[in-house]
């Protein structure tokens, strides 16, 4: 398996007249909360009934028509983060063909060449979140993702670049089969965690 890159950068906010004269910029609280950038996925099925749903809230424009499928009597299946239409169909074909939900979602996972990096954005997000950081990803070329975070201009770029690096390595330490955080490339497997950027 080829290593794939997962990069993060850190987004400084603008800095505050206070912050440029060395003092501690005042605490900022939102006006309004932030727009949603992310996509939200619920499927579900009342035991009770055996009635299924399934829905997806987003930012994106009519996102619904290409994350949410069903078939009545055979089940419900939402694709993301990254949308590959085909998931949808794919999966209600395996499910009619009377493979039970968690079979259908192995066979698509064990077909998806961005599985690993799927789970390691999974766990990064788990970590950022565990310190009250919110992670902005997107996609990178056919392999890898970027991961965003907005942090305060106060920190420098040594401290920032040691931040990224322990996330890579707590990322690593949860998940040593999948992601790495070696920089030499020969010590490299799964998905590569690059703190450098």
């Amino acid at each position: 398996m080829k290593p794939i890159a997962l990069i993060f950068f850190g987004v400084v906010l603008l800095a505050v007249s206070a912050a440029a004269q060395n003092e501690p910029a005042p605490a900022r609280t939102l006006q309004r909360p932030l727009r949603p950038v992310h996509t939200f996925s619920i499927v579900a099925r009342d035991p009770a009934t055996g009635e299924m749903g399934v829905a997806v809230q987003s930012h994106w424009f009519a996102v619904g028509a290409e994350v949410t499928w069903a078939e009545a009597g055979v089940g419900v299946v939402a694709t993301q983060s990254f949308i590959d239409p085909g998931y949808g169909k794919l999966g209600l074909d395996l499910m009619r063909a009377g493979k039970s939900a968690p079979e259908a979602l192995r066979g698509l996972l064990a077909a998806d060449d961005s599985r690993d990096a799927r789970q390691v954005a999974m766990c990064v997000r788990e970590v950022l979140e565990e310190h009250e950081l919110r992670g902005f990803p997107k996609s990178s070329g056919s392999r890898g993702i970027h991961v965003l975070v907005r942090i305060e201009q106060r920190w420098t770029f040594t401290e920032v670049r040691r931040a990224a690096l322990a996330l890579a390595r707590e990322v690593e330490r949860r998940i040593p089969k999948l992601a790495t955080s070696a920089w030499w490339k020969e010590e490299r497997h799964g998905v590569f965690i690059d703190y450098n950027q």
